[in-house]
C-alpha cells in the first residue's frame, strides 16, 4: 500500500510539474509569437516603425558658398559650420507617411574672408582673422515619406521639414597681429563683440532630408536674412547676407529600445 501511494503521489507531482512546464513554455511562445506578429504587421505602438517614436540628432553640416559678388563671402574651410543637437519626434499616419517635430539648439558659424574693399563688418581694414557665430534654439515640423516595406527599423525615407530658430546670442571674433611696440608689448589682439544691433533674432530655414535609417543626409536652406539694417555700421544699409545652404550628415541615437522586455533569443525565432 505505501509503494502505490508513493507511486500515486509521484505520479502527482509528475504530472503538475509537466502541466507547470507547458503552461510556461506556452506563454512564453505566445509572447514571442505576438512580438513576431507586430513586427510581420509592422504595427507595434513604438519604435522605429512604430505609431510613435522617440530618438536623439546630433548633426555636422557644411556651408555652400554662393554668388560672393552680392554677399559677405566665406573661406572655404570646415570652420563655416553648422553644429546641431535635438530630439525627434515622429508619429506614424500610416505605412507610407509619418510626420512628427524637432527640438533642438544649433551653432552657427561663419568664418568671413577678408577684403578692405568688402569686408563691411570691419569697413576699411583687414583682419588676420574673422568669424561670426549665432547660438540658435529652435522648433521644426515634418513630413515623411517612406520608401519601402519593413519590420520595425526605419528603412529609407525623405523628410520635408520647415524650421524656426530664435537667436539666443551671437558673437563677432578677431584676430590680429600688431606690432608689440605699438600695443604695449602685445603682438596679437583679439576681440570678443556680442549683442549685435544688425542681426536679426529669428530665422527660418527649409530643409530636406534623405535617410537610410540611422543615418541622414541632410540639406538646409535659410529662407530669412541674418542682418537687419543698422545706422552704426554699413552707413545705415543693410548688409549683404552670408550663404544660406548647407550640406551635412546626421545621426540618430534612440532614446529607448523599439520593445520592452523582448527575450533573448528573439532572433532565433523562425
Amino acid at each position: 500500500m505505501r509503494v502505490r501511494k508513493r507511486f500515486k503521489l509521484a505520479i502527482t507531482v509528475f504530472t503538475l510539474l509537466t502541466m507547470q512546464l507547458v503552461t510556461n513554455a506556452q506563454k512564453t511562445l505566445l509572447r514571442k509569437d505576438v512580438l513576431k506578429q507586430n513586427e510581420r504587421n509592422e504595427k507595434p505602438d513604438f519604435g522605429p516603425n512604430g505609431n510613435w517614436y522617440l530618438t536623439n540628432v546630433m548633426g555636422f553640416s557644411l556651408t555652400l558658398p554662393i554668388n560672393e559678388s552680392d554677399s559677405l563671402g566665406i573661406r572655404n574651410s570646415a570652420s563655416s559650420n553648422q553644429l546641431y543637437y535635438g530630439v525627434r519626434y515622429k508619429g506614424k499616419i500610416n505605412e507610407y507617411f509619418s510626420a512628427g517635430f524637432d527640438m533642438f539648439y544649433m551653432r552657427q558659424g561663419f568664418r568671413i574672408k577678408q577684403d578692405s574693399a568688402r569686408n563691411l563688418l570691419s569697413l576699411g581694414y583687414e583682419n588676420n582673422k574673422q568669424r561670426i557665430a549665432f547660438h540658435n534654439i529652435g522648433v521644426s515640423v515634418f513630413a515623411r515619406i517612406n520608401f519601402d516595406k519593413r519590420g520595425n527599423y526605419l528603412g529609407k525615407y525623405i523628410d520635408f521639414a520647415g524650421e524656426l530658430h530664435y537667436v539666443v546670442g551671437e558673437r563677432l571674433f578677431t584676430k590680429n597681429n600688431v606690432d608689440p611696440a605699438l600695443h604695449n608689448g602685445a603682438s596679437m589682439i583679439r576681440t570678443n563683440a556680442s549683442k549685435l544691433d544688425y542681426t536679426r533674432n529669428i530665422q527660418q530655414y527649409g530643409v530636406v532630408r534623405f535617410g537610410w535609417s540611422h543615418v541622414v543626409l541632410s540639406a538646409r536652406y535659410r529662407i530669412s536674412d541674418l542682418f537687419n539694417a543698422s545706422q552704426n555700421i554699413n552707413a545705415g544699409m543693410k548688409l549683404p547676407e552670408l550663404p544660406r545652404l548647407s550640406i551635412g550628415l546626421e545621426i540618430l541615437v534612440p532614446s529607448q529600445s523599439s520593445y520592452e522586455d523582448v527575450p533573448e533569443d528573439f532572433e532565433e525565432i523562425e
